[in-house]
């Protein structure tokens, strides 16, 4: 995960980290016919990239751009190491930290 500016600097840190911002992608793919093989075989290790490829991932960027980076730097990797077919984004939202700790209810531990 990439650290926002000035996230080392103590006095900064909590400033530097409402800089971040949060990002849920939602995607449709297809797993290649020799993926397929390998699930069916009951391949351990297929099985858990099988689980953790769900048609949704989430992650951290600093912007937009670099987010749109980020997902299809991950969904070509899943291409190139032919585990997928191909993929479309179907959905890419952004939350930022405030908005993330106001949804995971710690602005309350926080606040006290």
């Amino acid at each position: 995960m990439a650290l926002p500016k000035n996230f080392n600097q103590l006095e900064k840190r909590v400033e530097s980290l409402n800089d971040l911002t949060f990002y849920k992608a939602s995607y449709e793919f297809e797993f290649t016919e020799e993926f397929k093989e390998s699930l069916k075989s009951g391949d351990e290790t297929s099985q858990k990239i099988s689980e953790q490829i769900n048609g949704t991932h989430e992650f951290s960027a600093l912007d937009d751009e670099k987010a749109e980076t980020k997902l299809r730097g991950y969904l070509k990797s899943l291409v190139e190491n032919k585990i997928i077919t191909d993929f479309d984004v179907v959905e890419l939202d952004s939350m930022t930290f405030g908005e993330k700790i106001v949804e995971k209810n710690l602005d309350k531990i926080l606040s006290k």
